[in-house]
């Protein structure tokens, strides 16, 4: 992914922070025309936009079935998976699960398809969306992007400095090294 590759070019120390995105959306997911009513988004233009982004930046996608998830499981698992050393693992087949293989990631199946993808064994994977330390850390997070006014995903942090979208690798490499500052730092996405 992108983020391993600035993580690499830069010697860069990389902190994933979760977001509070829709966390009203049930389990069971909404269209998106329910998340975003009125008619005032052209969402086959968007899929468009984000399937050539995609094809650009050399990132696997396929097109989507104009549904939004709820994502918290998922990202109480990522505490979990980065406390078991499987976090980059982890994100990466989360991101394969919503945007290639287009998984409901609020579905234990699927939290579990992920784990085991990830290198974590999926019959933890109950026990691991329990235990209070994990969603108190995604908590923590989720009070962290609003005290950073973080509105949108992904965001990139850098140094005190924020840009937000879904941007082209040369963007995320001219932000870093906008900062004069070349070899380890501290950059989240988030």
């Amino acid at each position: 992914m992108r983020i391993e590759k600035l993580r690499h070019e830069f010697d860069l120390e990389v902190r994933w922070i979760a977001f509070p995105l829709h966390i009203e959306i049930p389990d069971e997911g909404i269209t998106l025309e329910q998340l975003f009513p009125g008619g005032m988004y052209n969402f086959k233009q968007a899929g468009e936009r984000q399937e050539e982004f995609a094809r650009k930046e050399g990132l696997p996608w396929s097109p989507g079935k104009g549904m939004s998830y709820n994502s918290t499981r998922a990202q109480v698992l990522s505490k979990w998976a980065e406390s078991e050393g499987r976090g980059d693992a982890f994100h990466s087949a989360a991101f394969r699960a919503m945007f290639v293989d287009r998984l409901n990631i609020a579905e234990l199946d699927a939290l579990r398809n992920i784990a085991k993808a990830a290198g974590l064994p999926p019959e933890r994977v109950g026990g691991a969306l329990e235990d209070k330390s994990f969603t108190d850390a995604v908590n923590t997070d989720w009070d962290l992007c609003r005290q950073r006014n973080v509105t949108a995903v992904p965001t990139f942090s850098f140094q005190g400095r924020s840009i937000s979208g879904a941007l082209p690798y040369d963007t995320l490499s001219q932000f870093v090294t906008g900062s004069g500052i070349l070899g380890i730092g501290g950059l989240s996405a988030g």
